[in-house]
């Protein structure tokens, strides 16, 4: 009697101890378990395997929209202008705030220099760009799946990085989607 309690209660403390990372490991993994029971739906008699991509189309749209954005030059004007009334608008309500903290009349902000508005423009710029060039690779990886091509978009940077992103666009052109970078 005493074995039989023995082995349960290290069964019990074992699925204890085993529940929460057997938890942690699904979480991990639910997006490739998800592929997989897609894989299994798909492979099913009389079932119309279901696309996991958008159109080919949309994405070549997508990419050229975004190729164009970024052959665009960079409008730093345009950013400081923003940044300028954006800064306006901040100075006056922080002496706003102020003023009715202090229940004063006369409250004096100091709005930022020019030259930390410049700086911060071309802060905004680089990210703008930086975005532009992630949404690219994601649309390239888009483009890949839905065509079957093979691609190291995620596995490289920098120089080797924009040498992928050349060769996949140039496979991806043999495989019959033109894109103009």
């Amino acid at each position: 009697m005493a074995a039989l309690h023995f082995v349960t209660v290290g069964v019990a403390l074992t699925t204890l101890a085993a529940t929460p990372i057997v938890i942690a490991w699904l979480v991990v993994r639910a997006d490739d378990l998800a592929g997989y029971a897609g894989d299994v739906m798909d492979r099913l008699p009389g079932q119309d395997p279901t696309p996991r991509h958008p159109p080919i189309e949309e994405t070549a749209a997508e990419l050229r929209r975004i190729a164009e954005a970024l052959r665009a030059p960079v409008s730093v004007a345009a950013e400081i202008a923003e940044l300028e009334q954006s800064e306006r608008e901040s100075v006056e309500l922080e002496r706003l705030a102020r003023q009715l903290e202090l229940d004063s009349e006369d409250v004096e902000i100091a709005a930022p220099s020019e030259d930390t508005l410049h700086r911060a423009a071309l802060w905004r710029a680089e990210l703008r760009r930086e975005a532009l060039w992630i949404s690219y690779d994601e649309q390239l990886r888009e483009a890949c799946r839905a065509l079957g091509v093979p691609q190291q978009l995620d596995s490289v940077v920098g120089v080797e990085l924009e040498l992928e992103r050349l060769r996949v666009t140039d496979e991806l052109a043999q495989a019959g989607l033109t894109l103009l970078v």
